[in-house]
């Protein structure tokens, strides 16, 4: 890896714990809200929109970690992975307030978590690209 991509590296790292973070708070907020017995029925559009986000995280992951990409690129296309599944976190924050239903904006949280937290690429590996 060059210094700038080292760099890169270092700050994809920073990002993926602030992300953490966030999607961490988003968690909290949603809890502070509670939860209502019964919950209404989860929203057909509010749910296509998150597992849009959530496609969209999976398939910026993918691109980064497939084997023609060097290196800059896939570490800002893991970065962008990293933005979409905080945008998840922050829906749920949404649908939990908005529309009511916490368990299904706590089930979109966990699930920018789990895209936050799962690496698509080990960072020190350059797969002999420069």
């Amino acid at each position: 890896m060059t210094p700038q991509n080292d760099s890169l590296g270092r700050s994809l790292k920073q990002a993926r714990w602030s992300v953490l973070g966030l999607l961490v708070c988003c968690l909290g907020l949603i809890l502070l809200r509670g939860f209502e017995n019964p919950e209404p029925p989860p929203d057909r559009w509010l749910t296509t929109v998150a597992v849009l986000l959530a496609l969209g995280t999976i398939v910026l992951g993918r691109f980064a970690a497939s084997p023609g990409v060097d290196v800059r690129r896939a570490i800002w296309l893991m970065l962008a992975a990293l933005v979409v599944a905080a945008a998840l976190g922050l829906f749920g924050v949404y649908v939990a307030w908005a529309d009511g239903d916490s368990m299904t904006g706590l089930l979109f949280s966990l699930a920018g978590i789990i895209f936050a937290i799962r690496p698509t690429r080990p960072l020190g590996s350059a797969r002999g690209r420069k």
